[in-house]
């Protein structure tokens, strides 16, 4: 207004309706990750590694198997999670990990400018791209003699202590404990049994 600016900044504003020109054959890109796993246990530990080479499936995956090109037109984020869940008793050799993927709302864009040095001015562009978020999970265990006796002491420990726990309440609660309980006891008499015992 009266021929002053409110805002510096560069002119002309940026364009929200323009349009943006996409990749042809983005879809046959191809993505390659190697990654391992490292279990670590009180006496050793394992490791897990992906083979060198490409393996399609594994850790070789083709961008159009992923995503719709069409969903990636202003840019989109991808969440790939490895799973590396693993049953050391076949030996790390065996372990497969899982990947999958997911599109994660919103898109991915960033602003590159270029400022010329012979005149007063820049051409700035607006990038769409791919941007993933790559996570790791998984366990891994194997079978042990010590922690299943260990298992095994306290589920019988557990028990008895239950038995005593349920007697007790019943004993409180239950108005014809008494029964319960000449059902569940024998009661004898020492010296008459062995008054017949002599007898025999």
């Amino acid at each position: 207004t009266g021929g002053r600016c409110l805002i510096k900044g560069w002119c002309p504003m940026e364009n929200p309706n323009a349009t943006a020109s996409r990749l042809d054959g983005l879809e046959d890109v191809t993505l390659f990750f190697r990654s391992s796993a490292t279990y670590t246990f009180k006496d050793s530990v394992l490791e897990a590694t992906d083979p060198s080479n490409p393996i399609p499936g594994r850790n070789l995956f083709r961008l159009g198997d992923i995503v719709k090109t069409s969903e990636c037109s202003k840019g989109c984020m991808l969440q790939m999670t490895i799973d590396w869940t693993c049953n050391l008793n076949k030996g790390p050799d065996q372990c497969t990990p899982v990947s999958s993927f997911e599109l994660l709302p919103g898109g991915f864009n960033y602003r590159s400018s270029y400022y010329y040095t012979t005149i007063p001015g820049r051409e700035s562009r607006k990038l769409y791209g791919i941007r993933m978020l790559i996570t790791f999970t998984g366990r891994g265990g194997r079978f042990s003699l010590y922690k299943t006796g260990i298992t095994l002491g306290s589920s019988v420990a557990f028990f008895t202590v239950t038995t005593v726990i349920v007697d007790y309440f019943i004993f409180l609660v239950y108005r014809r404990s008494s029964l319960y309980l000449g059902k569940k006891y024998s009661h004898f008499d020492v010296e008459k049994t062995k008054e017949k015992q002599l007898v025999q």
